[in-house]
């Protein structure tokens, strides 16, 4: 991200509204620190979480200046996760969702990275957590097939599996896996999925998964990718066939307000099968602190 949209994403960012000088003071900060530490800074977190920040990644630099990278589905997590869930990360990069998910709020977990340098650094994050004892992290891609698929590299955290369409030599082949399979003696309660387009393939063999009725929340970036064919519908008619409608959702209300479609202001959607269950603990969840913000 360059300097000017990091502007920018600091300025409209929902939950430093209020605390703008704090953001831009870590952005100049992080600026200058990142320059002699080229190995990685630890950060401190949510709830004493931390993460490992290296320079150039965009979606934990998020986290640095304004708390929460992708605020309201982060802030969804926190606010609806408990010790008793079971949290699924498709797509898990370098663990940010991970790392709230069964660090923050002590869920269970299992995570699948398919990139091998991302999936290193996905394990260091896990580690500074003390999160192997109750989360699993796999090196593989999660696909309609077991088998092994192609995926790009260099691209950091927009690497992906390699379409028909795309035309790129520099990847690698990875193990990949289906939802189906990799949960059958699991029960999972949080599905998030970021798969840069892929998420219809992911939920094609996910059948028994998605009708486990511990399975209340899925959230999926839907980005508009037409790298694997237009994604957005087949995936929403997937998921109302087995009770998840989209949702909106506000932290700082905790109001969940259902969509038509897809949501077209976020890169994610929010998925919600059992929306009694939700809300309840919605209305219970712990306030959310850090650096003096709060929800």
């Amino acid at each position: 991200m360059s300097i000017s949209n990091t502007f920018g994403y600091i300025s409209k960012h929902p939950w430093t509204k209020t605390a703008r000088l704090s953001a831009f003071g870590r952005l100049f900060h992080w600026q200058l620190i990142r320059r002699f530490h080229t190995s990685g800074i630890i950060f401190d977190w949510i709830d004493g979480t931390r993460l490992i920040v290296l320079p150039g990644e965009t979606g934990v630099t998020g986290n640095v200046y304004c708390g929460l990278h992708e605020f309201t589905h982060m802030a969804y997590v926190l606010q609806v996760c408990t010790s008793d869930d079971f949290f699924v990360d498709v797509g898990a990069n370098v663990g940010s969702y991970t790392v709230l998910a069964c660090g923050a709020r002590q869920a269970k977990g299992l995570c699948f990275e398919p990139a091998p340098g991302t999936y290193q650094r996905l394990r260091a994050n896990l580690g500074l957590n003390d999160l192997f004892a109750t989360v699993t992290a796999l090196q593989q891609g999660v696909g309609d097939a077991n088998g092994t698929a192609r995926f790009t590299t260099g691209l950091g955290s927009v690497n992906h599996i390699v379409g028909n369409s795309d035309q790129r030599t520099d990847t690698i082949d990875v193990p990949v896996t289906t939802l189906d399979h990799a949960l059958r003696d699991e029960a999972p309660t949080i599905i998030k999925i970021d798969v840069e387009g892929y998420e219809e393939k992911v939920l094609a063999s996910a059948a028994e998964t998605l009708a486990r009725p511990e399975l209340h929340s899925i959230i999926a970036e839907i980005n508009g990718s037409l790298r694997y064919g237009d994604n957005a519908e087949p995936v929403l008619e997937q998921l109302r066939l087995h009770g998840f409608e989209p949702c909106r959702y506000d932290p700082f209300t905790r109001r969940l307000t259902l969509l038509d479609s897809v949501d077209g202001e976020s890169g994610n959607t929010l998925f919600i099968k059992n929306q009694d269950l939700v809300r309840r603990r919605l209305a219970t969840a712990k306030p959310i602190t850090w650096r003096g913000l709060s929800l």
